[in-house]
């Protein structure tokens, strides 16, 4: 916890949620609403289309930081004309690629994802989880928070998030992906039905209750939310 409250972090993610949907991310509302966006003082925007990393070195493709008014930019093999819009360096490392940060880290990964909580004193990444870093900025900056009386993953109701989380919300929205990211008609098919299978689950929980956790507003209604509100523009 104490590791968690230097101020000095950086938040990077990938500018496909704003190249796309025009939102904020789930862990961005959360922390709006808790107050702490003051605990983070930087923050970066990846370009949405990956790029080679070490093209001299391996065939690796992954996120790479780019100028907002950068010309466009190819995929990785050479088609399609994918613009900057959104883009923010990286200021604090001068890093061109996620790769970079995750080597200058030496952190075990080989995939280099995003998002990335980032401390900027001991150049080392914090967490690389889009839920761990909802629940980070849930509590752990509650002494610099403007209003840190806001849980919203509280105890008692934990049993009920977890089982939302780890149940109809995983279900939908690895569903959505491997509908968008499907190879042929039968994968898109099968992950499409479950997709609709979860969405009148979820209907029926919430024809039964205010909230996904009861009566109570949670993390949990923030991340249904986010994919719900960009579903018929981007996934339907």
């Amino acid at each position: 916890l104490l590791f968690y409250k230097i101020i000095d972090l950086v938040l990077l993610q990938t500018v496909i949620f704003f190249f796309f949907f025009k939102q904020k991310t789930a862990y961005e509302m959360l922390r709006s609403l808790v107050g702490s966006e003051m605990c983070i003082r930087d923050r970066s925007n990846t370009h949405s289309t990956y790029q080679k990393t070490k093209p001299e070195q391996d065939d690796h493709a992954g996120w790479v930081f780019r100028n907002e008014s950068d010309p466009p930019i190819t995929n990785v093999l050479g088609n399609g004309s994918f613009p900057s819009e959104g883009c923010i360096p990286d200021t604090v490392n001068n890093c061109k690629t996620v790769r970079e940060l995750y080597e200058l880290s030496g952190f075990p990964e080989v995939k280099f994802s995003v998002p990335v909580l980032w401390d900027k004193k001991e150049k080392v990444i914090v967490n690389n989880e889009s839920a761990d870093i909802m629940r980070i900025f849930n509590s752990a900056f509650n002494d610099l928070s403007t209003n840190p009386a806001l849980d919203l993953y509280p105890e008692a109701l934990r049993p009920q998030i977890d089982n939302f989380n780890n149940g109809l919300f995983t279900a939908l929205n690895n569903n959505l992906y491997k509908c968008g990211f499907a190879k042929a008609q039968a994968e898109y098919d099968v992950a499409v039905n479950i997709v609709f299978e979860q969405l009148d689950k979820i209907e029926e929980l919430l024809d039964k209750q205010r909230y996904v956790a009861g009566e109570r507003f949670t993390e949990a209604d923030i991340k249904l939310f986010v994919v719900l509100v960009r579903f018929d523009e981007v996934y339907h």
